[in-house]
């Protein structure tokens, strides 16, 4: 349960930029900021357990980045403490770098 919580966490947060009109860029990168990287600690409790699973059921579903921006762009802390002095800061530099307008 709590492992599809946190991978759904990607998808959910590109639905959301899409639900507010965000530009297809940023968009991908919510859906690429993990890749396709293998949850690890869930991993590894389940086959400590002798449970029957894949490694694919513990990656995340987005695809590899195909950016070097999604490495610098962390999004879901930006959505989750908008009013937070650093990230005033980085949404700063996030509308200098990328040319988008973001309030």
């Amino acid at each position: 349960m709590s492992k599809n919580i946190i991978i759904s966490h990607t998808t959910d947060g590109a639905n959301m930029l899409r639900s507010y009109k965000f530009p297809k860029e940023l968009v991908d990168i919510a859906e690429q900021h993990h890749g396709t990287s293998l949850l690890k600690f869930f991993y590894y409790k389940a086959k400590e357990k002798g449970d029957q699973i894949t490694e694919e059921e513990f990656r995340y579903p987005g695809r590899s980045r195909s950016q070097r921006k999604p490495q610098l762009y962390q999004w879901p802390t930006v959505l989750k403490r908008p009013s937070d002095p650093c990230i005033i800061q980085i949404l700063n530099e996030l509308k200098s770098l990328s040319g988008y307008y973001i309030r």
